[in-house]
């Protein structure tokens, strides 16, 4: 493997988890809001 393929790989593995990161922030914010909703609810 050349280091120019080795970069690609790492810059790609770097988007995936900042990805995953930013998905997972989204899903717990998202949560925190539906909990919300249903205790004004009741």
């Amino acid at each position: 493997m050349t280091t120019e393929s080795q970069n690609i790989i790492i810059f790609l593995t770097w988007v995936i988890i900042t990805m995953f990161f930013f998905l997972v922030n989204m899903a717990s914010i998202g949560n925190k809001n539906v909990h919300v909703i249903l205790r004004i609810n009741e």
